[in-house]
Parts: C-alpha cells; sequence; structure tokens
C-alpha cells in the first residue's frame, strides 16, 4: 500500500477539515447582517423591490437585511460590485434581468462576467416594458400601419433609447420587422419621453409603471409578456405582432459566484417566504410585477437567453460594445 508523504497527508486532512466544516457554516448562517445591493437610484424598481423584501426576509433570517444602493455607469457598478463581494451569502443583489443580460454584448472592457459571476439564486418574477408612440405629425395608429410607414419612409424614425439594453431591443425590433430608423441617445428616460409626447422622437421603450401617466398623449403599440396586461387591455403582445422574443423586465436575486449550496438554498427559502408575503405581494403589484417565484436553474436559463438574444443582435447589425 502507498504511503502518503507528510504534505500529502496534510493536504488530504485539510481537505476532510474543509467537508466538514462547510455544513457547520451553513447551519450557522447567518451569523450577522446581509446586504442587498439594488444597482440604482432610490425609487427605482430594483431600490423598491429590495427595500420591500428586505423586512420579510430579516423576519424569517432572525438576522438585519440592509440596502445599500450602488449607483453609476447604469446597473454597471452595483452589478459589479456584488459580483466581487466574497461568496459567503452576506451580499446578495436585486438584479434586473434584461440588465445584466445585456452587458456581454453592449458595454466593453467589463472587469467581471457578468453570467458567471454573479448568478441568479431565486427568480421573482417579471413586469411589463411598453412600445410607446407620439401621437404628434404621424399618420398610424398601430404597430402594422407604423412598419408599412417607415416601410415606404426608411430612415425618418427616430428611435429614443436611455441605456444599452434599449439600444440593442430597438435595433433588434428594427430588423426584426424590416425598418430602418435613426437612434437617437438620452442619458435618462425623463427628457426622452418629454421629445417622444412632443414627436422630436417617434418610438420609445416604456415601463408599464410610467405609461398611465402619459398614456391619453401616446399610442400604445405593442407590450411584452405571455398575456395582454389588464391596464392596457387593447394593446396587442408583441408574440401576437410576431416578435415573441422581445423581453419584459424579469428581476431576480443573484449571489456571487461560489457562494455555498446550502447558503443559497437558505437565502432562495427566505426569498420565498418574503414575496408570500401579503404587504410583499401588494407592493409588487403596485409595480406591475407579475410574480413567478422560479428556481435557480429556471432563472439561469432565463438570463442565459436574454444575453444570447442580445448578443445575436449585436452580431446581426454590428453593434460595437460602447
Amino acid at each position: 500500500m502507498p504511503r502518503l508523504s507528510l504534505s500529502g497527508l496534510s493536504a488530504v486532512l485539510s481537505a476532510l477539515l474543509l467537508a466538514t466544516s462547510l455544513p457547520a457554516r451553513a447551519q450557522e448562517f447567518p451569523s450577522r447582517p446581509i446586504t442587498i445591493i439594488a444597482a440604482g437610484a432610490p425609487g427605482l424598481p430594483v431600490d423598491i423591490i429590495s427595500r420591500t423584501l428586505s423586512p420579510a426576509m430579516s423576519q424569517n433570517l432572525g438576522q438585519p437585511v440592509v440596502v445599500e444602493n450602488k449607483l453609476g455607469a447604469g446597473s454597471l457598478i452595483g452589478y459589479e460590485f456584488a459580483a466581487k463581494r466574497p461568496p459567503d451569502g452576506y451580499t446578495v443583489a436585486v438584479v434586473s434581468v434584461v440588465q445584466l443580460a445585456s452587458l456581454p454584448a453592449s458595454t466593453k472592457d467589463l472587469r467581471f462576467d457578468p453570467l458567471k459571476d454573479l448568478p441568479p439564486f431565486i427568480g421573482i418574477g417579471d413586469a411589463k416594458v411598453v412600445l410607446t408612440a407620439t401621437q404628434a405629425n404621424v399618420p398610424w395608429k398601430s404597430f402594422r400601419e407604423m412598419v408599412g410607414y417607415y416601410k415606404a419612409n426608411p430612415g425618418k424614425l427616430n428611435f429614443g433609447v436611455s441605456a444599452p439594453n434599449t439600444v440593442l431591443l430597438a435595433h433588434a425590433l428594427m430588423k426584426d420587422v424590416g425598418i430602418e430608423g435613426i437612434l437617437v441617445p438620452y442619458s435618462n428616460a425623463t427628457p426622452l419621453i418629454a421629445d417622444m409626447i412632443a414627436g422630436t422622437n417617434h418610438m420609445v421603450w416604456v415601463g408599464e409603471t410610467a405609461v398611465p401617466a402619459i398614456a391619453a398623449r401616446v399610442q400604445l403599440l405593442g407590450i411584452s409578456g405571455g398575456r395582454r396586461s389588464t391596464l392596457f387591455p387593447n394593446t396587442p403582445t408583441f408574440a401576437e405582432l410576431g416578435l415573441p422574443h422581445i423581453p419584459g423586465l424579469g428581476y431576480s436575486v443573484n449571489a456571487p459566484s461560489g457562494t455555498p449550496g446550502p447558503v443559497l438554498a437558505r437565502l432562495n427559502r427566505a426569498v420565498a417566504i418574503a414575496i408570500d408575503q401579503p404587504e410583499v405581494k401588494t407592493r409588487l403589484a403596485q409595480l406591475q410585477v407579475d410574480v413567478q417565484v422560479t428556481s435557480a436553474e429556471a432563472a439561469n436559463r432565463d438570463l442565459q437567453a436574454q444575453a444570447k438574444l442580445f448578443s445575436d443582435v449585436a452580431a446581426r447589425v454590428g453593434y460595437v460594445p460602447q
């Protein structure tokens, strides 16, 4: 029987100690406060969702769950910060799936891998995105009429965009229906929507929660999701328009890669229980989030599928990451 050297025996003992210590560490988790990173400003959906979940999670976990806003470069700073935290379960992030999925195709010189370094451990649900259009000085009143008009008048469409993912979605839409347009960039949504209402821009993507305030002054051409909105039942879904791949505004909770499985299971359970609380359901409903709790595997499949969509679009139109 071969003998182990002293160094070999030491390595075996260390491995055994690590293996036996992991269950104990998981049982002890959490032993201190947990931080949710909200990659955006206070009042944005990821912030509201984070602050809605945190009290109920804290009650279940027996430790404070605090929310920390990380602003800058859109969502990039917050997601990078969360991805690079120790993989111990004490830092998680509420994620806009479409934002995270679009980063590899839209952003150059990334210092982390959005698809590998910050994977989801639970899916929360989906909110709808609406394709809105101006009513000012345009001859069309529906998506089909808009497509026909711009096919007959190529290059006259202004499409307002305010984030990398909206740039790629605009490219995807125009490419798939065979129209041409000029993308007009904005630093934030407020002037973008104002110009769309005024007719300077013809179309923009808008989250469903922003639509009621402007619905009387714009056209609603299409909406994401598997079924029509209860708020806007006359607006066809993108699937009805032949564009089933246009994603909505999905949300998940993610943790740094390498976080132990038992710890993720504990966090998953805490989030699932929190979402089932009546007050949490009510607040998410106010955000028009269609709550659909999904497993880590299903949430990751959705993230990967959306990333492939953006990658394929970028390749088709020759989009260069900015």
